[in-house]
């Protein structure tokens, strides 16, 4: 009787310390997740920051890899300098003569940042008109700095890009 009571002791002592260790362990990682998106969420106001684009996807989710190339979405205060592959449908003779890829440089047009404290994400929109598109972008930007670009136009299929968001450098 004595080795069973010892038994649930044991059971129950270990049970408890496992519990309170979990707990430990979520705690520890709400509170890192909110210091990586307060820290993500300071770098979106400074408006100076970059994503890199590390895959691309058409709207017919065809994905390409795009690490090691130089695709890119810049904002620098109300400045955007976009390059970006495009592989998707071209409607209305783009491309003929056109842009071949996503490229806009100028000044961004209903520039909106939201920023959702209780999901921890922040969305931008902004649209932009390159030389011969009109471009509607959507910035979706997640704790880890992980982000993803929808970009829409007139003349060409939709597009969405997955990457980082890092501080912008000085000389770009």
């Amino acid at each position: 009787m004595k080795n069973i009571v010892l038994f649930f002791f044991t059971l129950t002592l270990i049970s408890s310390l496992s519990a309170q260790s979990n707990d430990d362990k979520k705690k520890k990682k709400e509170e890192k997740a909110l210091e990586e998106y307060e820290a993500i969420k300071a770098l979106i106001k400074t408006d100076e920051y970059t994503i890199e684009a590390t895959w691309a996807t058409s709207n017919k989710g065809k994905r390409i890899n795009l690490i090691g190339n130089n695709d890119f979405l810049k904002i620098n205060q109300k400045e955007a300098d976009v390059d970006l592959p495009f592989f998707g449908q071209a409607y209305s003779g783009a491309g003929f003569g056109g842009d071949s890829g996503i490229k806009f440089k100028g000044t961004m047009e209903n520039y909106n940042v939201e920023l959702n404290d209780k999901k921890q994400r922040i969305t931008i929109n902004f649209n932009g008109k390159g030389k011969s598109d009109t471009y509607n972008f959507t910035l979706s930007i997640f704790t880890s700095g992980s982000a993803s670009i929808h970009v829409t136009s007139n003349n060409r299929s939709a597009m969405k890009y997955d990457g980082k968001v890092v501080e912008s450098k000085e000389n770009e």
